[in-house]
């Protein structure tokens, strides 16, 4: 069973309800399921949540909502890898069996399931964790590719020196086998395989002016 699981809790700070604000007419969210169901890859799209109203706009576009988040998930700071491997061991308890699993961000309007589906053919190709990366860099998040195209992480004296051939995550989505995400350490980053996004598919909306570009953005890719 392959499932997308996407993190969508209440607490925005900058963007009050960013999870659930109405983009061109629909909650974000919606974009992310929709865009998840046309990709006709996945048994189940789980969103993970600690707020009912979201989870009612989530179950109304076609999620499942199997439970609300515990809050002491659902605080800042907390992880993408712990949300997902909660709801892992949610479904585990229910022996329920699943194999792969994608991460998927509630504002991601951009987001095509044509590239999904690309990424999960990559996945299924390699025994790494998988990750989306663009071409904008940040010095101090940035990562490096190897000669066999898997991203690195490295010191940030080392980084300078490679500026040049450095990478970002997009934070558009996390293609991981189950055992993976229940495995690995906090930094699934570190050692997943690269898929290049141009700039017009990716935005990390944290402010009211990310907010604005990615409606520019969605317009001129209309």
């Amino acid at each position: 069973m392959k499932i997308a699981i996407i993190p969508a809790r209440k607490g925005s700070t900058r963007i009050p309800n960013k999870n659930i604000k109405l983009f061109f007419g629909k909650p974000i969210l919606s974009y992310t399921i929709e865009t998840a169901k046309k990709t006709r890859l996945f048994d189940k799209i789980v969103v993970s949540t600690d707020c009912k109203k979201i989870a009612n706009i989530a179950c109304k576009f076609g999620a499942e909502v199997p439970f609300l988040r515990p809050k002491y998930l659902a605080k800042n700071f907390i992880s993408t890898h712990a949300v997902v491997k909660h709801v892992l061991k949610f479904y585990l308890k229910l022996k329920i069996d699943i194999t792969q699993v994608c991460c998927l961000y509630p504002c991601a309007p951009l987001l095509n399931c044509k590239d999904i589906i690309s990424t999960y053919k990559i996945l299924k190709k390699n025994s790494y964790s998988y990750i989306v990366t663009n071409f904008d860099i940040d010095i101090s998040t940035a990562l490096y590719m190897n000669p066999n195209d898997i991203m690195k992480r490295h010191n940030y004296k080392e980084l300078k020196k490679l500026k040049n051939s450095l990478y970002c995550d997009a934070g558009q989505l996390y293609w991981a086998d189950t055992k993976t995400w229940l495995n690995s350490g906090q930094d699934i980053l570190n050692n997943g395989v690269g898929y290049f996004l141009p700039n017009n598919k990716i935005i990390d909306i944290n402010q009211l002016k990310d907010w604005e570009k990615a409606k520019s953005i969605f317009k001129k890719n209309k």
